[in-house]
């Protein structure tokens, strides 16, 4: 039976997502990074289904998923949040069938901007998104840091909460993830980025986990700078690929790779 590709359902979400991490695990750990990635819940995913079906698509041989890619749409932005070829089937061209059906996607609801992030070292991927008129614009790098290393150098963070004020207004917001991941963070003006980014290590560390990490966008002086004050470590560098320059990246700290 020959390769299929096909929409994604719901039922191919958890299959999809080992599929992910698989792949992720094995490029990251042929690159000396070890593996990074653990299965997560697909509610993202599951949502995008529902909302906008044409953003998900799979590729499948007799029933093994070999490939999954996954986009989504914020007004005129189209965003890869997933592609990927599961491991012994790379170099088949599944994943550029996958990536046209998602490019489909964007030419469908007119966007003009195209983005995604990937590990600096993907040279192959990068190719493959260069060739589509998508080129690396902005080094992005995940920090980590042992809690108790963190609490260790936390002082004189005075803002609290995951909606930050400055008397009356609000200035500034984050999430801060169970497992001690912050992001996004966002603020209304650069010069509260720094006070934001402290407060929110401080709630980080406040919340019992083992280590805490962040998404820091490489323009971001004040974030990489606090970053490393505070015993923070590169685990791995990644870099935004996109048709155009966007965003205002000395006020915004992205989530992940696949949700900004």
């Amino acid at each position: 039976m020959p390769l299929v590709y096909r929409p994604a359902s719901e039922q191919d979400l958890g299959r999809a997502q080992e599929l992910v991490v698989r792949s992720i695990n094995d490029l990251t750990e042929r690159h000396g990074f070890g593996p990074m990635a653990v299965i997560r819940p697909t509610q993202f995913q599951s949502f995008s289904l529902k909302d906008d079906p044409d953003g998900l698509w799979v590729a499948e041989d007799t029933g093994e998923l070999l490939g999954f890619a996954f986009s989504w749409v914020c007004g005129a932005l189209w965003f890869l949040a997933e592609l990927f070829v599961s491991p012994g089937h790379q170099g088949r061209g599944i994943g550029n069938e996958l990536l046209k059906r998602t490019l489909d996607h964007a030419q469908k609801r007119g966007t003009t901007n195209r983005a995604l992030i990937t590990f600096t070292f993907n040279t192959v991927s990068q190719g493959l998104y260069i060739r589509h008129g998508m080129f690396p614009r902005l080094p992005i790098y995940n920090f980590k840091v042992a809690r108790e290393l963190l609490i260790d150098r936390l002082q004189g963070a005075q803002l609290r909460g995951v909606i930050f004020q400055a008397e009356d207004d609000c200035v500034g917001y984050a999430y801060i993830s169970p497992d001690g991941h912050i992001g996004p963070l966002g603020v209304a003006e650069p010069e509260v980025l720094g006070a934001a980014f402290k407060a929110a290590l401080q709630l980080a560390a406040n919340s019992g986990c083992s280590h805490v990490s962040a998404f820091l966008p490489g323009t971001s002086d004040v974030a990489l700078s606090i970053a490393v004050e505070h015993g923070m470590r590169i685990t791995f560098p990644m870099v935004l690929v996109s048709t155009h320059d966007f965003g205002n990246w000395t006020q915004y700290l992205p989530r992940n790779p696949g949700f900004m």
